[in-house]
């Protein structure tokens, strides 16, 4: 039951994420801001993780792996974005 509510409110918030739009430059520059700000939390959390757990020798290959996923994620967006925009 609780996977199944950690999946209902992800979908939620991904949803809302997703549908923002900005109205003008400065809340396009604040998503942005926000967006760099939180992936930097989320990368630098995990490399945290990652230097934690190699110190104790028990590293999980699962934090390698989302931190690969979300640098390739962030290169694939800046090339779309170059390639479309």
């Amino acid at each position: 039951m609780m996977i199944a509510g950690l999946i209902v409110v992800f979908a939620l918030f991904a949803s809302f994420i997703w549908g923002e739009t900005a109205q003008d430059e400065r809340e396009a520059l604040h998503r942005f801001m926000a967006g760099r700000i939180a992936y930097l939390a989320g990368a630098g959390g995990l490399v945290v993780a990652i230097i934690v757990e190699s110190l104790q020798h028990d590293l999980d290959p699962w934090l390698i792996g989302i931190l690969g996923i979300m640098i390739l994620a962030k290169i694939s967006g800046l090339l779309y974005g170059r390639i479309k925009y």
